[in-house]
């Protein structure tokens, strides 16, 4: 609904396993063609777990999620991940289909049309919104005769078969609420081959039709080819009018095959789709009940069970099946990566395709192989590797030059301090040490950064540092990944797809929203300057009680020393500073004899070298604590403690004393899934509705024959459960099992 977060787990494979080769990839919400919000996530172990947020002013209807690889942007757009998801929102909004834009494409098995050889043309019908529409219509020639009927056989879909002759121009009408209108089949060849195929249980079939006489329209050759990678190759040694024979396909894996017939010249002359289903890629999945309770807060428990050796990784959902748009999911882990991602455009429902063994399935996801026949991979491409997916640049890289401050001249070939500070968790800091080459140019790549960073750069060498200007390159995360235009997904139109008990679900939140309490008075004791600064730097163990607090936001007074400990030899009773060449130690209240015994110095709670906190100017130091124990500290640091920290960016009076401090946007920031623990506290059971009951994204496994237990909490109406779960091993092999239980 309007307002809710979307949650997600992202599984990518390649070759059939789990891809190790692309380290980010990007989320995307679309309302027809305009982009509401994106974000971007690391790819660890293959997959990324994360969320994006609903606007609270969306409208009712469906929306276009697409997501791809960083690996991928060198690729079509075919490659990405399309899915459709439907939002209650403010109203509803409809948009009809009219048959009086119908679209009837031809698709000529093995891709053209020949003269005086028998061909098969599968057809597909869409309204003018994209939209799959049921069509009857007959075939006529030039003469305007009848010559064959036809009709859709699923979802839009159908084929029929004749003989082309040269010269003529053949037309469908169909018989709608626009009966003159003409749609031309392509032209037709006056050279050329037909390549029929036939799915067979021993194999695949097929049969090459050829005229003979031109070398260059003979067929030499077959490949097929999976994955970017040749299955088979089959030679021709004769030159015959039909060519039939049989590809073993028993033993490849499952999904799309791509069979190209080339001549002699390695041309290719025709082309088909097949998709090879051997049953091998499913491991066997179930559900065991151990406690199930549909009462208000009722717990339940469930237990996984996988029969085989299992390593590899699941995710599971738990949700509220009445409120589904549709009663089973159009898309799984299955039918995308074995179908939808190998094909081009919309494909309607395809988990259909693959949900049963009967004829009528396996010939229309024939028929579907038919219609999408286009050239995924370009063979002069694929055998000079100028299409193959390559790897990208380990998560985060940054990069850029450094000069001497307020001249041109590089700070070349010195190494310099970059402090990484995350601004959305507290405490997160790493450090890095830098080189610059001849040109003061840096790179550093392989960072994971989360929602806005700050970036801090110095030179290292103490007494002897320069002041430097840092320059760094473009938003390496965002800034190169392109809004491309096309293959968006149709909306659905039919008035009963909208979900209208979803749609009141949502008009009674927003009607709770408005609800007023009663007064409530609180009282409060109102805290000091000093305590507001320790409430927002400080936390955990450094929080609170310190022998002495040191606010530098509202003062100036650091900023004439060179250093911060400078400053503290000076300003602060107890600390003496002892310089050691580039590095310093600080002791508290130890009388000079005795100073056995130096503080830990921290910086943004993190221990570190004094040396790192001597290249922070003192005016980007924002708080301090002093201690003369400290619990958090090895020891109780017998010696004392000094916590530093780096001054935010909101409390710099002026951002010009920022010259070297950058600010990065990193990876976006997941919204945990919020499940309720009802044993421990039922405050708010009674106006529990969550729909999604519950969602564990990141379960690894490791055993034989796993049982795995889930166990949650209902909420306060629900009376069935749909269970969906779906994963992938380390072996390629697919886990999959979407059940309802209840009453």
């Amino acid at each position: 609904m309007a307002g809710e977060t979307v949650q997600f787990k992202a599984y990518l494979t390649r070759d059939f396993l789990p891809d190790t080769t692309n380290s980010t990839m990007y989320i995307e919400l679309f309302d027809g063609k305009k982009l509401i919000t994106k974000a971007a996530y690391p790819v660890l172990s293959s997959s990324a777990t994360g969320s994006i947020s609903l606007p609270d002013s969306i409208t009712t209807g469906y929306y276009t999620i697409r997501s791809f690889s960083k690996g991928m942007l060198s690729q079509k757009e075919d490659y990405f991940f399309f899915h459709k998801i439907y939002v209650s929102g403010i109203e509803a909004r409809q948009t009809a289909v009219s048959n009086d834009s119908i679209q009837l494409s031809f698709f000529p098995e093995g891709g053209s049309l020949v003269s005086d050889l028998n061909t098969t043309v599968a057809f597909k019908a869409t309204g003018k919104n994209g939209v799959a529409v049921d069509v009857i219509g007959n075939l006529y020639n030039s003469k305007d005769e009848n010559m064959v009927y036809l009709s859709c056989l699923h979802d839009g879909m159908g084929m029929f078969d004749f003989k082309p002759q040269i010269g003529e121009k053949y037309y469908v009408k169909l018989k709608t609420n626009l009966p003159n209108k003409r749609y031309y089949l392509p032209e037709i060849q006056p050279k050329g081959i037909v390549l029929n195929i036939i799915n067979d249980p021993n194999g695949t079939l097929f049969e090459i039709k050829q005229k003979p006489g031109d070398a260059s329209f003979e067929a030499a050759y077959m490949v097929g080819q999976m994955q970017h990678h040749v299955a088979f190759k089959k030679e021709f040694p004769t030159q015959d009018t039909i060519l039939k024979g049989m590809v073993d396909t028993k033993n490849l894996p499952s999904g799309i095959l791509q069979i190209t017939v080339f001549n002699k010249d390695n041309m290719p002359l025709a082309e088909r789709l097949v998709f090879v289903n051997n049953n091998e890629y499913l491991l066997s999945t179930d559900i065991k009940t151990d406690t199930l309770d549909f009462s208000s807060g009722g717990r339940n428990k469930f237990f996984i069970s996988i029969k085989d050796t299992v390593q590899g990784q699941l995710s599971v959902s738990i949700t509220d099946p009445a409120y589904d748009v549709v009663a089973i999911r159009e898309n799984n882990i299955v039918s995308n990566l074995l179908l939808t991602s190998d094909l081009s455009g919309y494909i309607a429902n395809p988990a259909w395709y693959l949900s049963s063994l009967e004829d009528s399935v396996k010939n229309a996801l024939d028929l579907l192989m038919m219609v999408n026949g286009w050239r995924r991979y370009k063979w002069t491409e694929l055998t000079t590797q100028k299409n193959i997916i390559k790897p990208a640049n380990a998560f985060i890289s940054l990069k850029g030059d450094v000069t001497i401050e307020g001249s041109k001249k590089p700070f070349a070939n010195k190494q310099m301090l970059l402090m990484i500070n995350s601004m959305v968790a507290k405490n997160k800091r790493n450090t890095y040490i830098l080189e610059t080459d001849t040109y003061g140019a840096f790179k550093i790549d392989s960072l994971i950064l989360y929602g806005k960073t700050k970036l801090f750069f110095s030179d290292i060498r103490g007494r002897k540092s320069s002041s430097i200007d840092v320059k760094i390159d473009t938003d390496t995360l965002f800034a190169a990944v392109p809004l491309l235009s096309k293959n968006w997904l149709p909306f659905k139109s039919e008035k009963e797809n909208f979900n209208t008990k979803l749609q009141l679900e949502y008009d009674n939140i927003q009607e709770g929203r408005g609800a007023l309490l009663k007064e409530v008075v609180v009282y409060t004791k109102k805290k000091t300057p000093l305590e507001i600064i320790d409430t927002k730097y400080a936390s955990g163990l450094f929080g609170g009680f310190a022998n002495k607090s040191i606010d530098l936001i509202n003062s100036d007074e650091a900023h004439n020393f060179f250093t911060i400990f400078e400053y503290l030899q000076t300003n602060v009773s107890g600390v003496r500073v002892v310089n050691t060449g580039l590095d310093y130690k600080l002791y508290y209240r130890q009388p000079g004899s005795l100073e056995t015994t130096s503080m830990i110095i921290y910086l943004d709670e993190i221990e570190t070298d004094a040396s790192v906190v001597a290249n922070i100017p003192p005016e980007q130091i924002g708080f301090i604590k002093v201690y003369s124990t400290f619990l958090g500290g090895t020891g109780n640091s017998q010696g004392g403690a000094i916590s530093i920290y780096s001054k935010k960016v909101e409390d710099y009076k002026n951002l010009n004393q920022l010259p070297n401090l950058k600010i990065y946007n990193g990876y976006s920031i997941m919204k945990e899934f919020y499940a309720p623990n009802y044993k421990v506290n039922t405050t708010g059971l009674m106006n529990d509705n969550r729909i999604t009951i519950d969602w564990r994204p990141q379960i690894f496994v490791n055993n034989i024959n796993p049982k795995i237990p889930i166990s949650f909490y209902n909420n306060n109406r629900t009376k069935r459960f749909k269970i969906v779960v779906e994963g992938i091993t380390n072996a390629g092999k697919l886990i999959w099992l979407e059940k309802i239980i209840g009453e």
